[in-house]
């Protein structure tokens, strides 16, 4: 059903205590008004309802979708969410005091410019909405965590950045985690993180880890077979390896997932990833009990295994970052109209839309520069044999 977008001009302006004369003028319709009483202010706390509506009615909106169908299910967008975001913005740009007062809301919600300010309030989202959801299915967090080198880690996010590598640990519960998975992210604010619908975090049970750890390290054990000094050496010297190659970073993992079950590699992989960032990822929240955090800690796992790869990559910046440290210091010298331009262009890259030759740069994954080369093939290829599929 489609949404019909807000109506941005014609609601009636929000009572500013600070305008007695503004106040006094409160049930007359904006045309009415004196243009001189809607100067956009530099972060003087007015903002006109139309704009907060318009951001409200925006917050949970994604670009794409799933969609389910006989025989299979695809990746679609959503014409719908992107109609009424455009039409918004259009009636936005109908007035310019409604352009100004975006900005304002825009900033004073996400925190932006300040990057880091941004991160932080990703991180809070995060964490709130996900205990919040954990309570509804009446279980509890146990652990949360995500990639560090991703922008919202180097604390360089923009706002409606996605947040690599997200991994939930929930106590055991009545309720199945592939569904969990979906539900747990339903109500994160998307312009603040972009939780899309093909990028799910991973989700999983106390008691599936605990399965997942004893299937690693029986594996393991059978892998010990073939492996000498300098097989376990070369392991740890992969963990800093920033070369290109990473099928070769991950070698300890190839190597295990040959002596893991068919229908359980997948399960070990996504094991990797939780030993991976609880060992030097950036975690948001750590409930396990001893016991089981030492079982984590003493699996192969926890020492070996390098799907992300965060610890070679820690000193590297991605070239959208580098770009982004411009942005803290020089958006409040940039001119109004680009100001919101570049904040225009920021919502409309979480909807995964195309943005502006202009402030591409901001948005560009090209990879870390020199050191390294993310070539999607190469990475694919890990994966492949990670489950087995070559």
């Amino acid at each position: 059903m489609r949404i019909n977008p807000i109506n941005l001009i014609n609601i009636k302006p929000v009572r500013n205590s600070q305008n007695k004369k503004a106040e006094s003028t409160y049930n007359y319709s904006l045309k009415e008004l004196p243009s001189h009483y809607y100067k956009p202010m530099s972060f003087t706390g007015y903002r006109p309802q139309s704009v907060i509506d318009f951001w409200n009615s925006i917050k949970l909106d994604r670009g794409f979708y799933w969609e389910i169908f006989e025989g299979g299910e695809k990746f679609v967008e959503n014409t719908n969410a992107i109609n009424k975001l455009r039409e918004g913005f259009d009636r936005i740009e109908s007035k310019e005091f409604l352009k100004k007062g975006f900005v304002e809301h825009f900033c004073e919600e996400t925190g932006f410019p300040n990057l880091e300010k941004v991160s932080e309030n990703i991180e809070r989202e995060i964490l709130q909405k996900i205990e919040e959801y954990a309570s509804t299915i009446h279980t509890k967090v146990l652990f949360a965590g995500y990639d560090k080198n991703c922008s919202v880690g180097k604390k360089m996010a923009f706002p409606g950045s996605d947040c690599d590598g997200m991994y939930f640990v929930f106590d055991d519960g009545n309720y199945s985690t592939p569904c969990a998975r979906w539900d747990a992210v339903r109500n994160i604010n998307q312009r603040l993180v972009s939780t899309k619908d093909n990028s799910l975090p991973e989700l999983f049970k106390l008691s599936e880890i605990k399965y997942h750890i004893a299937y690693a390290n029986k594996g393991f054990k059978d892998l010990k077979r073939e492996l000498n000094a300098k097989d376990y050496e070369k392991f740890k010297e992969n963990l800093n390896y920033d070369g290109t190659d990473f099928v070769k970073a991950a070698e300890f993992n190839i190597r295990l997932a040959k002596n893991i079950p068919f229908d359980k590699k997948n399960e070990v992989a996504m094991l990797g990833f939780l030993t991976e960032i609880l060992r030097s990822g950036r975690v948001l929240a750590n409930n396990f009990d001893d016991k089981t955090l030492n079982l984590i800690k003493r699996s192969p796992m926890y020492k070996y295994s390098n799907i992300l790869r965060q610890d070679a990559f820690n000193n590297l910046s991605k070239m959208k970052i580098k770009a982004r440290q411009e942005i803290q210091t020089g958006f409040n010298k940039m001119k109004d109209e680009d100001k919101y331009e570049l904040i225009k262009n920021i919502v409309l890259a979480s909807y995964s839309q195309p943005v502006s030759a202009k402030f591409e740069k901001y948005f560009k994954n090209n990879g870390y520069g020199n050191n390294i080369n993310t070539e999607l093939g190469n990475i694919l290829e890990m994966y492949r044999k990670l489950r087995g599929e070559n």
